[in-house]
């Protein structure tokens, strides 16, 4: 057995490969991207934009046909010395009769498009077109005993697919490797891998590395830009998810308290008198709905100015403890009631941090909450620091519910909210405006999870 098909020389060549410069970084940025899943509304118009575009790519491939088979006819009476020099006595016999059986194909998909089977499964008539228009002449040709070769035609539909139809790679990956699987393997096993030439002209091998490798590399460039195009709209469609749970936050946490308050008061207007008894309970009420709003109307215009001016920062030198005890008390209440065990381990002989410490109070104050939030009551939460260098690693560690690789890799977009944001309802701007503090402190911010194995959000702030 040859060495090279062995799964530790693959392996082995594989690491070897992405020690190249560039080449780590590409493949993290495409598995990246395979990570983002479809919507329902993403398939949805996925299904449909496949449908419309290959009516498109039917008719422009019907009318580029006709063309070919114009000129084939116009060869067939009056010989055209381009297409004596460059295309084979042999295959010029047979070029007429694969016109019309192309012809005959496209007209007969065409109606299988339209049809009721068609509309409900557009991605297997493309495939099945594009094996067709590619399969059908080879056969043709396997009958004469000979191999078909057209780089041209064949790149000329794969380029018309990947620019009409940029959706669904893997049914464009599957089309091409059927090309390569008759015309290297079927015709090897057939041992037809001369291919015809011209008059006086020397015999080429199938197996040609310049046409294998163009080959090769052209289908590959045309998969990559459907994958890259397609993995854009996905993006788009969780943008427009993510902008509609936005607003549904907005509506249910500003509109709802708003209409809760109009409501009291003209109940209260509905009663005699010009001086009215208003109990204190709906009075702290009011005041607690006020308070959140003000507190979501201005994370709003902070997000704004954060993107459009930055963040002002008052540092000093002071303990990091110091700052992890003030959001801790500031939120026993909360912690409290959900029956949250904390933690605080922070090391309270670590060297002084240059922060702004009502900026690093607000951080520690959404990690714990974002915790709380998305979780069950009754977790375990851990406040944890260290020396790396010049900086101090903070850790907030929980033992909940975890996330997804897609939820860690989009957690700290604006208006990202999670899977798990079951009991409150937020704008999704939190972790957002940490990730801005800890930037504008020029330190590093990210998460460590898994689903069932809680989360680990860490950050680092510059030592004094």
């Amino acid at each position: 057995m040859d060495i090279r098909q062995s799964p530790g020389f693959v392996a082995g060549w594989w690491q070897q490969l992405q020690r190249l410069p560039g080449v780590r970084s590409l493949v993290d940025y495409l598995f990246d991207l395979s990570e983002l899943p479809a919507s329902s509304n993403c398939k949805i118009w996925q299904r449909q934009f496949l449908y419309a575009r290959l009516g498109l790519g039917l008719r422009l491939g019907f009318l580029i046909l006709l063309t070919f088979t114009a000129r084939d006819l116009y060869n067939l009476v009056i010989p055209l010395r381009a297409v004596q020099q460059s295309i084979p006595q042999d295959i010029q016999h047979l070029s007429l009769l694969v016109d019309g059986v192309m012809i005959s194909v496209l007209a007969g998909w065409f109606l299988v498009y339209q049809s009721p089977f068609g509309q409900r499964h557009p991605g297997r008539i493309f495939l099945w077109v594009s094996l067709s228009v590619t399969l059908l002449p080879q056969i043709l040709a396997t009958s004469q005993g000979l191999p078909y070769s057209d780089i041209y035609g064949w790149t000329l539909i794969f380029l018309l697919q990947a620019t009409l139809i940029p959706v669904r790679w893997e049914v464009h990956l599957l089309s091409q490797l059927g090309l390569f699987a008759y015309y290297y393997g079927i015709n090897y096993v057939l041992d037809l891998t001369v291919l015809p030439a011209v008059q006086g002209a020397p015999t080429r091998s199938i197996f040609e590395s310049a046409s294998f490798l163009y080959l090769i590399w052209f289908c590959i460039i045309c998969d990559l830009a459907v994958y890259l195009y397609e993995r854009l709209q996905r993006a788009e469609f969780e943008s427009r998810r993510q902008v509609q749970l936005f607003l549904h936050a907005v509506s249910h946490d500003l509109r709802n308290p708003t209409t809760g308050q109009a409501l009291v008061i003209k109940n209260l207007l509905k009663r005699d008198g010009e001086m009215l008894a208003v109990p204190r309970r709906v009075l702290e009420q009011m005041v607690d709905s006020s308070d959140r709003q003000l507190r979501l109307i201005n994370s709003l215009l902070e997000v704004h100015s954060y993107d459009t001016h930055g963040i002002t920062l008052e540092r000093s030198p002071i303990a990091l403890r110091m700052v992890v005890e003030g959001a801790v008390s500031d939120l026993k209440a909360q912690i409290d009631v959900d029956q949250i065990t904390l933690l605080n381990q922070v090391d309270p002989n670590l060297p002084l941090v240059n922060i702004d410490s009502t900026q690093v109070w607000r951080i520690y104050t959404n990690l714990i909450t974002n915790a709380m939030n998305h979780n069950p009551p009754g977790i375990t939460i851990t406040l944890d620091a260290s020396v790396e260098g010049e900086m101090i690693r903070c850790v907030v560690h929980d033992n909940g519910v975890g996330m997804t690789p897609t939820e860690s890799s989009r957690i700290f977009d604006p208006y990202a909210r999670g899977l798990q944001l079951k009991r409150r309802v937020g704008l999704g701007l939190g972790l957002y405006i940490c990730q801005q503090i800890v930037v504008a402190h020029g330190g590093a911010i990210g998460v460590i999870s898994e689903p069932s194995a809680g989360a680990t959000f860490w950050f680092t702030l510059p030592i004094a």
